[in-house]
């Protein structure tokens, strides 16, 4: 059976990422032979947005994630916009609106915010969707109402894989992307091997693969049937942990024929 037709028989969820894997490994070989090649970005272009609401966003989401996934955040903005210009899809999205759904997208894991009463039980992406909607919407922000709405959308399914296949909206589907590259590594061929680089080591990761795999598996353990336990049973930790991204021994090699 053509591989193409066989990835079309999966559910949608392994549909997708068995999509993302196969265009992964064919943008590489292409690469390879000098075609498809992702722009150099530059540092001033994927810069946090200079607003009074961005700073307050990244406080916000200073104060509630832990490090390593604080910086997975700001790794994730970056990557989306290079994602974003290689794609061609910078036109469509507006760049405060995204970095506020990518700095606050893991803050529903957060142990000061996850067991509150009226959040106790729920996935995390919903607590997050949720507590940067009331944020956003508080006397101290008074941030865009449909802005706010997007954002909301954008946080609830920033880990659905069905909600690309299903053509959302540019931001969603460019907050997927990043925080996929940022987490298993997948879209990785879509930014230049030395702006990798350079937002790595402006972001570190660190122990963020542990902590984020410590981090799901504590949902697992707490909520039977939450979203994310899918994920992990269908192998999703074990992806984190073989992410490219912290393999040192690759150093991001050239593109061997362009030497």
């Amino acid at each position: 059976m053509p591989i193409k037709k066989l990835i079309q028989t999966l559910p949608p969820r392994y549909r997708n990422w068995s999509s993302v894997k196969v265009a992964d490994k064919l943008r590489q070989v292409s690469q390879h032979f000098g075609e498809n090649m992702p722009p150099k970005v530059s540092e001033e272009e994927y810069k946090m947005p200079d607003t009074k609401t961005a700073t307050a966003v990244t406080e916000l989401s200073r104060s509630l994630n832990r490090a390593s996934i604080f910086n997975h955040s700001l790794r994730a903005y970056c990557f989306g916009i290079c994602i974003g210009k290689y794609l061609n899809e910078l036109q469509y999205i507006d760049r405060e609106e995204f970095y506020i759904a990518c700095m606050l997208s893991k803050i529903g894991l957060s142990d000061a915010i996850r067991d509150l009463p009226e959040y106790q039980g729920r996935d995390f992406e919903l607590i997050g969707a949720e507590h940067a909607h009331a944020f956003l919407l508080s006397d101290d922000v008074r941030y865009n109402k449909l802005k706010s709405d997007e954002i909301h959308e954008a946080i609830a399914l920033h880990t659905s894989a069905v909600s690309v296949e299903e053509n959302m909206a540019p931001q969603l589907n460019l907050l997927y992307k990043a925080q996929l590259l940022d987490t298993v590594g997948y879209y990785r061929h879509d930014v230049h091997r030395d702006v990798l680089k350079q937002i790595i080591a402006k972001y570190p990761r660190d122990e963020f693969a542990t902590e984020l795999r410590s981090l799901y598996q504590r949902e697992m353990a707490e909520k039977r049937f939450a979203q994310i336990n899918e994920d992990m049973m269908s192998g999703l930790g074990e992806l984190i942990a073989l992410n490219t991204l912290d393999d040192k021994s690759t150093d991001f090699p050239e593109y061997p024929l362009l030497k």
